[in-house]
């Protein structure tokens, strides 16, 4: 199984931004997202920003991977956030109509920004 990806995570401004190194995403790369993600909810991170923009290729599972993520997210009353989506992942977005799903953002300020305002107003136990 081929999983060339390199995800890195930085904080900025209370979220965690995932830069995603990978060219394609599908299958063997969406694997390693997954866990990554997994971990760092499960040491107390909520607002994830996912940076697309090393991504080229993306095929249904990488969408239904992100999809997944999302809910992960949701589930530990977080929020993510997209930004730096390419011509075809943008379009493959609006076909299956998860613009009204996603929060998709132009720049990675956008994005943080965004969850930081959620995050500022959303109570933690």
């Amino acid at each position: 199984m081929n999983t060339d990806v390199e995800i890195t995570d930085r904080n900025v401004d209370g979220c965690v931004v995932l830069d995603i190194k990978a060219e394609n995403f599908t299958y063997p790369q969406t694997v390693v997202l997954k866990s990554h993600v997994s971990r760092l909810i499960d040491v107390g991170n909520h607002y994830f920003v996912l940076n697309a923009t090393a991504i080229k290729l993306i095929d249904s599972y990488g969408l239904a991977t992100i999809i997944s993520v999302f809910k992960m997210i949701k589930e530990a009353e977080g929020a993510l956030a997209l930004y730096g989506l390419n011509e075809m992942f943008t379009h493959l977005v609006k076909v299956t109509h998860l613009n009204n799903v996603l929060e998709i953002w132009s720049s990675e300020a956008q994005a943080t920004y965004y969850l930081s305002t959620i995050a500022k107003t959303t109570p933690r136990a």
